[in-house]
């Protein structure tokens, strides 16, 4: 495990984002089996296997409170399911710290709109979505869990 400028651990696990996603459960609780269904029905694996990024992850929980009829409808709408999806990513390396610092800070996103973060210093809110755990570092940069399904604002 690396250790950021606050002490909080990050977890560096092997694989890239997307293997992550596909096989592995995180701290025991959290997995990420929709997320994957959505980046493969999208033909986003490959992209997403590669580069330097950071993802705003949701977790299955966070796909059950969007509900199994929404997700359907996104799964069938591949134009907005890669807008969804895009929209979860920046290039580069986007620390926890960082995060958890970024008061009203604006994130750009693959998709080309911006993230922004709220935050108190404990509790940052991307967008809609509250972070709840932090630099979980891949092969291809690292994933921060969320509890909500961010949407592209229009």
């Amino acid at each position: 495990m690396g250790q950021s400028a606050r002490g909080v651990k990050s977890t560096i696990v092997m694989g890239n984002l997307v293997e992550n996603l596909q096989h592995k459960k995180h701290f025991n609780r959290f997995t990420f089996k929709q997320l994957y269904k959505a980046i493969d029905a999208a033909g986003m694996v490959d992209e997403l296997s590669g580069g330097d990024i950071t993802m705003f992850a949701p977790s299955d929980a966070a796909f059950e409170e969007l509900g199994t009829e929404a997700f359907e409808a996104l799964l069938a709408d591949k134009d907005k399911l890669v807008s969804v999806i895009k929209y979860m990513v920046c290039e580069g390396a986007i620390d926890g710290d960082t995060v958890k610092a970024a008061d009203k800070k604006k994130f750009k996103t693959i998709e080309g709109r911006e993230l922004t973060v709220d935050s108190d210093g404990t509790k940052p809110y991307v967008d809609d979505a509250m972070c709840n755990v932090f630099d979980i570092e891949v092969d291809n940069g690292r994933f921060h869990v969320v509890d909500w399904v961010n949407y592209p604002k229009a």
